[in-house]
């Protein structure tokens, strides 16, 4: 039994790490559930004997990437030094992160778009984010913020979180995701919007 269990896991993680790395080639909507099973090396049955259907299975990629992200995240801003540029830090990690798995965040923004439940663990995932981010401002600060500063930060990272989806979908310029001059850009107004010099 622990010798087939051991195989039915190789099988699952050979079918998830086919779909991250067709995922970093093209889009979600040209893969095929045959081109999953292909680059995994496994049988098409072998496929839906672990899920129902290709909806099924990017829901799991998605669970997983939520996981995985939120332990990054939150090690990323659990030891900041005194001095280090957090708010840089904290949406620097998500352009970039975003930037580099594009084609599963665009997927994972039109289904969550259409199912509003999808997007749950993500939301979560940023709210926790955003605790942390307020919790530092206020060590820097050595005080409590007031519901006005918390206000403005929330918003700065709403803005900069929808300026990253916005450039990463749709690519409206003037200044391109991918370019230092994005970063430096959206650094920069997330700062002027939360109050931040």
């Amino acid at each position: 039994m622990p010798a087939k269990q051991a195989r039915s896991r190789k099988t699952r993680d050979a079918l998830i790490a086919a779909g991250w790395k067709l995922l970093a080639r093209r889009p979600w909507d040209n893969v095929t559930i045959n081109d999953i099973v292909k680059t995994a090396g496994v049988s098409v049955g072998s496929f839906y004997t672990r899920f129902a259907d290709k909806d099924a299975y990017f829901e799991t990629l998605a669970s997983e990437w939520v996981v995985r992200r939120g332990a990054q995240r939150i090690a990323n801003l659990q030891h900041v030094g005194k001095g280090e540029d957090y708010l840089a830090q904290a949406i620097l990690d998500t352009y970039r992160t975003t930037l580099a798995n594009h084609h599963f965040w665009r997927a994972a923004l039109v289904r969550g778009a259409a199912h509003p439940a999808f997007w749950k663990p993500f939301r979560e995932l940023g709210l926790r984010v955003m605790a942390r981010v307020l919790e530092l401002r206020e060590t820097e600060l050595g005080r409590s913020l007031s519901e006005e500063e918390t206000r403005h930060i929330r918003f700065a990272f709403q803005m900069a979180n929808g300026l990253i989806n916005n450039s990463i979908v749709n690519r409206p310029g003037p200044i391109l995701p991918g370019s230092p001059e994005f970063e430096i850009e959206l650094v920069r107004g997330l700062k002027a919007v939360a109050g931040v010099a």
